[in-house]
């Protein structure tokens, strides 16, 4: 068989020829794969007089444009122009409107789909999710390793008309977590570069907010400790006992959006150190008593932190004075 990897859109041409030289040209089309997009997640909207004709275009991100709009939910009536993907929701009872838009894909590649959902409901007492609130650390799990390293996620839901709690859903699920506090919700791996989260109203399922593509790295505040080379040994003047070796250590932290100072805690404590030099924050350590575990807080934005940053205490830096065996000599006295 003949394998050619064609990784650009366009036609290709191939000659085949035969042990008796005989030949044929072979034409390959490669077309772009067809795409819909992602749908914007939106808070649901309470029947009112007046309400905004509601463009569908606008809810998608990243589409094609010249796609198809049909309605496959409640019937969203005459106030809905698929030509255009216009949908007035004026004089319809609450529910949930449901809108698929659909990129054609040129044969033989398969058509793409993305659904938009637009919620409409009774309000006494508008419930809207106005923000999730998300942030992220980075935990470094108390180990000198990376590979167990995670983001943690937090949430801190505010808005308008909601209830007590609210539930976490998406590559995230949690359920039954009070507003009106930063609240951890879940934790990836550090290799994750982004997650879908869904953020609803424990006591209204219409009232939530999601955010289809969150990204971790460009969310998270501190970005590392700083602290190689700055570990450094001190022979505490007995360069031949390593057992009272101490060594010190200096931060250096780096990051998008910090602050001018930040604050040290854990096995270390230490306030009001300036970014953007290097800072001594313990010295005398006794390398045999082990290794470090702290966490690095911006001063100005709890939220920009890194939490239990391992830091392992270098090799002794004295040598042992090491003696020779005894060994035994016989004497023999001779008397004159």
């Amino acid at each position: 068989g003949v394998t050619s990897a064609l990784t650009s859109v366009g036609d290709y041409f191939f000659i085949l020829t035969n042990k008796g030289g005989c030949f044929d040209e072979v034409k390959v089309s490669v077309a772009a794969k067809a795409n819909a997009g992602l749908a914007v997640g939106t808070a649901p909207i309470c029947i009112a007089t007046g309400m905004a004709v509601i463009d569908l275009n606008a809810k998608l991100t990243g589409a094609t444009t010249g796609g198809a709009w049909t309605s496959t939910g409640a019937n969203a009536g005459a106030g809905f122009t698929a030509a255009t993907g216009m949908f007035d929701p004026n004089g319809l009872a609450a529910g949930s409107y449901k809108f698929l838009y659909t990129v054609a894909g040129t044969t033989p590649c398969p058509n793409d789909t993305t659904e938009v959902l637009v919620r409409l409901k009774t309000c006494a007492t508008p419930c809207n999710i106005l923000d999730a609130g998300l942030t992220v650390t980075i935990d470094q799990k108390g180990t000198s390793s990376t590979a167990d390293d995670q983001y943690v996620i937090y949430a801190n839901p505010t808005g308008s008309g909601l209830s007590g709690t609210y539930n976490v859903s998406g590559d995230i699920t949690k359920t039954g977590v009070a507003y009106g506090t930063k609240t951890e919700i879940g934790r990836v791996p550090y290799s994750t570069s982004s997650v879908n989260i869904v953020i609803e109203d424990s006591a209204d399922p219409f009232c939530s907010i999601a955010d289809g593509a969150f990204n971790l790295a460009g969310n998270t505040c501190l970005l590392s400790a700083g602290v190689a080379p700055y570990v450094t040994c001190n022979d505490n003047s007995t360069p031949a006992d390593p057992s009272d070796d101490t060594y010190s250590i200096t931060l250096n932290p780096t990051g998008v959006g910090i602050s001018a100072t930040y604050s040290v805690t854990g096995d270390i404590t230490k306030a009001n150190q300036a970014f953007g030099a290097p800072n001594v924050i313990a010295t005398g350590l006794l390398i045999s008593a082990g290794g470090k575990t702290i966490s690095i807080k911006d001063d100005t934005t709890p939220d920009c932190e890194l939490i239990n940053i391992r830091i392992d205490p270098p090799a002794p830096c004295s040598a042992a004075v090491v003696c020779p065996p005894k060994v035994c000599v016989p004497v023999k006295v001779v008397k004159n």
